[in-house]
């Protein structure tokens, strides 16, 4: 199981390659060749990370991609959400493959997922962009 999908780890990369760039703006073919995703793809990305609030587009001679938001008030959870939607583990999978075993709700693993989801979501949600760039420009930097 992946917490963090490929589409949520471009994102991720997108938004460190548009923060870091020196120009106030940066193209989708910029940021497809600095971070190797193909455009058509990271697009799809960036659309949802722009309805969403954390970048903003604008089209013309100077325009691209920046960030809207400031990276410490963007969490981890917020990227999950946005790209994959909401972190669900809190699923019966013993009702989806026997239906009639046990009544809607009563799944004997509902409050084990639950706990696991619970303290997945706060991990995701303590930790801000911000704080994951500054893990890469130290890690990096070494």
């Amino acid at each position: 199981m992946e917490i963090i999908n490929k589409s949520t780890q471009y994102a991720l990369k997108a938004i460190f390659s548009i923060n870091n760039s020196e120009y106030a703006n940066l193209s989708l073919r910029e940021i497809s060749t600095q971070i190797s995703v193909p455009p058509t793809f990271l697009r799809k990305v960036l659309q949802k990370l722009g309805a969403s609030g954390i970048i903003e587009a604008s089209s013309g001679p100077n325009g691209g991609y920046k960030i809207k938001k400031d990276l410490s008030k963007i969490t981890l959870y917020e990227i999950h959400k946005i790209i994959q939607g909401e972190l669900t583990l809190n699923r019966c999978f013993i009702n989806d493959d026997f239906p009639n075993s046990f009544p809607k709700n009563k799944c004997p693993l509902l409050k084990k997922f639950s706990k696991i989801q619970t303290d997945l979501n706060d991990a995701l949600k303590s930790l801000t962009l911000a704080e994951i760039a500054k893990l890469y420009k130290n890690h990096f930097s070494k």
